[in-house]
C-alpha cells in the first residue's frame, strides 16, 4: 500500500510542478550532459525528458518482472505459495502499467505540446 501512496504523490507532485512552472529558459544555456533540444526547452522540456526516461524505465521494470513471475509460475510444481507469489507479482505490475499510463495520460493533456509528441 506505501508503494502505491508514494506513486501517487510523485504523481501529484509532478502535476504540481507542470502546473506552476514556467517557460523561461535562456536560448544561451549550454548543455553538458543533457541533448540541446532539453536544455531549450527549459523546464518543460527537461520534464518531457525527464518522463520518456521514466517511461523507459517502467517499461523495463514491468517486463523483467513478468518474465520473472512466469518463471517463478512455470517452476512451482505443487507449490502453492509460489504460484500466489508469482499471481500477486503480475497482479502489482498490471495495476503499476495502468497507473503509470493513465498518469501519463493526465501529463500529456496537461503539457503543451504534450509529453511524447
Amino acid at each position: 500500500m506505501r508503494r502505491y501512496i508514494a506513486f501517487t504523490g510523485f504523481g501529484l507532485a509532478l502535476m504540481a510542478l507542470v502546473l506552476f512552472s514556467t517557460e523561461n529558459a535562456s536560448a544561451a544555456a549550454q548543455c553538458s550532459i543533457l541533448p540541446q533540444s532539453v536544455c531549450d526547452g527549459g523546464v518543460m522540456g527537461l520534464i518531457k525528458f525527464a518522463l520518456q526516461i521514466l517511461t523507459a524505465g517502467v517499461g523495463i521494470v514491468a517486463v523483467g518482472t513478468v518474465i520473472f513471475a512466469g518463471i517463478l509460475y512455470t517452476s512451482a510444481g505443487d507449490n502453492a505459495n509460489q504460484v500466489s507469489q508469482a499471481k500477486t507479482l503480475i497482479t502489482n505490475v498490471i495495476i503499476g502499467v495502468i497507473s503509470y499510463g493513465l498518469m501519463a495520460l493526465i501529463l500529456n493533456f496537461l503539457i503543451p505540446g504534450g509529453v511524447f509528441g
